[in-house]
């Protein structure tokens, strides 16, 4: 696993960060945190505070009595902090559902009137995305009132619950649980929290039913086969989410991704592995990428537009490309700035598994 632990992205773009130093500096240090000393001897310096948190989340799984409802539950959840694709695949998830004339429930934590914090944070943008592409989904909280309310329709005789971010919710007994793992950090430095990015110990991945490796096109096929036997070590199926570009979108119009190739791209990124978008940007074969980094769930502000519109002006850049979680908060401000969002679906492959996935997945639940 040395070659997978050691692997850093090799990104030839310009990285701007036009928030204040703080922000700057942490996502500094997020990208370069492998090689960081001062990250080496953070880690270390907390371990008191990790040790105390690993007692809270044993302690409150322990305690904890799951709670068993009428229709089947999926939860797609990961073991590491930050973004490993859980939403695209709670979208798979939904169009499969819905093309066998399932009626959908949405289940997270971000079903709640929006806020925000002085950092500017609001995590409602993933449920805005997936109310507009899913109209017909009910949406619910992890609270038991919400859900209890929901098994009393006679809807819920036709219903699959889908929590978004699941894994470490125990109150809600679930027939099927889904963990992501990011191919491009997997387990990152090994410590939980506030040592590492690990919300629970790795060998806690245990409970989990089917494991999906996400963002694969980060790393070598010898990484992926790595990854793939040791996940394989817990006797649980592995499987493979890559995406596919439909091409570009915005409210207004779309445009084919042959554009792209040869033209100087601005791509604007507010989510927790940022790198992992601009991957998927190279793939257009743009000439250059000019990069804006923000907090996961950032909310874009008219400063924060002028400052985009000020780089797209100075580098005569053609496009600015964004994620569909970040255009539902950019469209606010955009003026007549040509902001697409990458429209892409998910796709997920066997790696070593002789059923398919939505084979598993419906066997699972009969």
């Amino acid at each position: 696993m040395d070659n997978l632990e050691n692997w850093r992205p090799n990104l030839k773009t310009e990285n701007k960060y036009e928030r204040n130093g703080v922000v700057s500096f942490f996502h500094h240090i997020l990208i370069n945190r492998r090689r960081s000393l001062l990250v080496k001897l953070l880690s270390v310096y907390l371990l008191p505070l990790s040790i105390i948190y690993l007692f809270i989340i044993t302690l409150k799984r322990a305690t904890s009595k799951p709670k068993k409802y009428s229709f089947p539950i999926i939860s797609v959840g990961n073991i590491l902090v930050g973004g490993t694709g859980k939403t695209p695949l709670v979208a798979y998830l939904c169009n499969k559902f819905r093309s066998n004339n399932k009626v959908v429930l949405i289940v997270s934590s971000a079903v709640v009137e929006s806020t925000k914090t002085k950092f500017n944070i609001d995590r409602n943008d993933e449920i805005i995305m997936l109310r507009n592409r899913f109209p017909k989904a009910l949406f619910s909280s992890k609270k038991d009132i919400s859900l209890r309310n929901i098994e009393k329709k006679p809807i819920s005789k036709n219903l699959v619950a889908i929590i978004d971010d699941g894994f470490q919710t125990y109150r809600i007994k679930k027939d099927i649980d889904i963990v992501l793992i990011d191919a491009s950090n997997p387990f990152d430095n090994r410590l939980v929290i506030p040592s590492g990015f690990l919300r629970e110990p790795f060998y806690y991945a245990k409970r989990a039913d089917i494991f999906v490796i996400t963002h694969p096109y980060m790393v070598s096929k010898e990484c992926l086969a790595n990854l793939s036997k040791r996940l394989k070590k817990f006797n649980k199926p592995v499987y493979i989410m890559d995406y596919k570009i439909k091409g570009l979108r915005n409210s207004k119009d779309s445009i084919d991704i042959k554009e792209i190739a040869g033209k100087k791209i601005t791509a604007v990124a507010g989510i927790g592995n940022p790198l992992n978008f601009f991957s998927l940007l190279k793939k257009l074969s743009p000439s250059k990428i000019y990069t804006h980094i923000y907090p996961d769930h950032f909310s874009y502000t008219q400063k924060d537009i002028e400052n985009i519109s000020k780089e797209y002006i100075a580098n005569k850049v053609a496009y600015i490309i964004t994620t569909e979680k970040d255009y539902v908060k950019l469209k606010k401000n955009l003026g007549n700035l040509p902001v697409y969002y990458l429209d892409i679906y998910s796709v997920i492959n066997n790696f070593s598994e002789e059923s398919d996935f939505d084979t598993l997945i419906d066997s699972m639940l009969k």
